[in-house]
This record gives structure tokens, C-alpha cells and sequence, in this order.
């Protein structure tokens, strides 16, 4: 799932939520 932050910077919030 790290490469999908990396590719989409939005992806962190989702996770942090």
C-alpha cells in the first residue's frame, strides 16, 4: 500500500483515516 501513497500523495489521508 506504500506504493500507492508514493503514487498518490491523497492515499496517506486515507490511510491515517
Amino acid at each position: 500500500m506504500a506504493k500507492i501513497a508514493i503514487q498518490l500523495p491523497r492515499a496517506i489521508t486515507y490511510q491515517e483515516k
